[in-house]
């Protein structure tokens, strides 16, 4: 049963829309921010906390979030499963926040 609800799934078009909320700077000009993905018709979500530091001539960004799936006794195989796809979305999160900062 597990596998022919995981091919359903994978058949699935799911809208994940994005939202993310930025702190003012921080007296050493880094800045932290909320990032929350959400999935239409799907029960999981994504929170992570971004952080951009500048360090010389460099900026770091860091990022630390927990990505759920609300589904009794399937949600920790799926979330396993959907790891790469979690690290998808905040290397897209990453980009912007790159060339946000090429662009400032």
């Amino acid at each position: 049963m597990r596998n022919e609800l995981l091919a359903a799934a994978r058949g699935m078009a799911v809208s994940a829309p994005a939202t993310d909320t930025w702190q003012a700077p921080a007296a050493d000009g880094s800045r932290s921010g909320q990032l929350k993905v959400g999935a239409d018709r799907a029960p999981v979500s994504l929170t992570a906390t971004l952080h951009l530091e500048p360090r010389g001539e460099e900026t770091v960004f860091s990022t630390v979030g927990d990505f759920t799936v609300s589904i009794p006794f399937l949600g920790p195989q799926l979330e396993k499963q959907a790891e790469p796809l979690v690290g998808q979305v905040v290397g897209i999160e990453e980009q912007a926040s790159r060339e946000w900062l090429a662009s400032h």
